[in-house]
């Protein structure tokens, strides 16, 4: 905040300044990477059924879409909804 308000408040890049710039980076680029790399890790590495488990609470919490939500939702269907969020706030699509 210092940059934007302080001695730097006049310099702007592509009509930002930089705590701006900062704002649009953290928005359209780090959460939607975030959170596609977290859908692919608890996908693909850590496992779908630790990912069962740990939402179930051990089993102790019904879950009813079970297999069908962490094998299709999980690897395929959030990855790729994530990555289209992801593409649209760089600006590559308009939705």
């Amino acid at each position: 905040a210092s940059l934007s308000m302080g001695v730097w408040s006049g310099f702007q890049i592509a009509g930002k300044v930089f705590f701006d710039q900062l704002d649009w980076f953290a928005n359209n680029v780090l959460l939607p990477l975030g959170g596609m790399f977290t859908a692919l890790f608890v996908a693909w590495i850590w496992g779908v059924k630790n990912a069962l488990r740990e939402i179930s609470n051990d089993g102790t919490i019904q879950f009813g879409l079970g297999n069908v939500w962490g094998n299709v939702m999980m690897k395929w269907v959030s990855p790729a909804l994530v990555a289209i969020i992801f593409l649209a706030g760089i600006g590559i699509i308009k939705l």
